[in-house]
């Protein structure tokens, strides 16, 4: 058996050792001494700092003990737990696991640490994350230019099409002054028409870019998009608001959740009213929708629903998070939808 287990500690792909109480090296096996670049024979009886400690800087060290700042070994020693650490030699990271070693009575003689190379784990990690800021400023690029090009269709309509229904409603009432009765209904009724053109224009331009927003802020652009919702489509909607002034690219993207979240309590939730909360504590902004709908079916434990207005959601999601926010989705007690953004001001 002892063979056996010698052979699996020679064998073994990733880095073993053994110390005594006192901290002393008892056995190291080939893959820790490739890393440490010292031999077992070599290393035996030596303070672990020795051969570990060669790699930490002077200032980590102190007193006698000389123990690089990460090690896990003497809490180790001291209360008889598993601890896992991270140390950088070199040019490579290593995870480390550390272990009592106990005698038949239970009592602790001393510690096994086991280390594996996790170089590739953690460049493959930064490479990750590196992407995933890529893309979240791709992401945020994307949404400003949706912005602009909102903005800039709100104009052309505004300075085009609203402009050139004005001058036929002028030409229209000016020709009503000179036709017979019969003829007369006729313009009253494309006046009239017309009249409805350029509401319709008007709040589509509201939506694109609502003059509210630039104007006057997060909280009134809500009360003002809340009342036009309710009129729209009949479901109450009702605004708690305590918000300050944002910064313009954070109240657009506060805005466009929330119209998203409104959109999708007339697809699927069959709601008859909706509250809007917004709130500061502290630095933390909190936004929260919520409805007395049908609720969702399917959420998992992050907020993420299984089916439901997917795209819809994975848009309010790039949104904040490319403002370092989060947003959750959850069930309402008592039933119903509730949408909770949240992001550091």
């Amino acid at each position: 058996m002892n063979q056996e287990l010698q052979q699996i500690f020679a064998n073994a792909p990733f880095a073993i050792s053994f110390v005594d109480k006192e901290m002393r090296v008892i056995r190291l096996n080939p893959v820790t001494e490739a890393l440490v670049g010292m031999k077992s024979e070599e290393a035996k009886g030596r303070h672990c700092y020795e051969c570990w400690g060669q790699y930490a800087s002077d200032k980590t060290r102190h007193g006698t003990e000389k123990i690089c700042d990460a090690c896990q070994v003497p809490a180790t020693l001291q209360d008889g737990r598993k601890y896992s650490y991270e140390r950088k030699v070199g040019d490579k990271f290593i995870e480390t696991i550390t272990s009592p070693v106990r005698d038949l009575n239970g009592e602790i003689i001393g510690a096994m640490e086991v280390a594996i190379d996790i170089t590739e784990r953690k460049n493959a990690e930064d490479k990750l994350a590196q992407h995933r800021e890529q893309l979240q400023q791709l992401s945020s690029r994307l949404i400003e230019t949706e912005e602009m090009e909102r903005r800039h269709i709100a104009r052309q309509l505004h300075d085009q099409i609203g402009q050139q229904l004005t001058a036929l409603g002028l030409n229209l009432h000016i020709l009503g002054q000179s036709v017979t009765p019969k003829q007369r209904q006729r313009i009253d009724d494309s006046l009239e028409l017309i009249v409805t053109m350029t509401g319709q224009v008007r709040d589509i331009m509201a939506d694109l870019r609502p003059p509210v927003l630039d104007d006057y802020g997060l909280r009134a652009a809500l009360r003002w998009y809340s009342s036009v919702f309710t009129k729209r489509t009949g479901v109450k909607v009702i605004v708690h608001a305590r918000i300050p002034r944002l910064s313009a690219n954070l109240d657009i993207t506060l805005f466009r959740i929330t119209q998203e979240a409104l959109n999708n309590v007339i697809k699927h939730t069959q709601a008859t009213e909706v509250e809007i909360h917004g709130s500061m504590e502290g630095k933390i902004l909190s936004l929260a929708i919520h409805d007395n709908g049908c609720g969702i079916q399917g959420i998992d434990e992050k907020g993420q629903p299984s089916e439901f207005h997917t795209w819809g959601l994975l848009s309010m999601r790039e949104r904040i998070e490319s403002f370092g926010g989060r947003l959750v989705i959850g069930a309402r007690p008592g039933g119903g939808t509730i949408i909770t953004v949240e992001v550091q001001i």
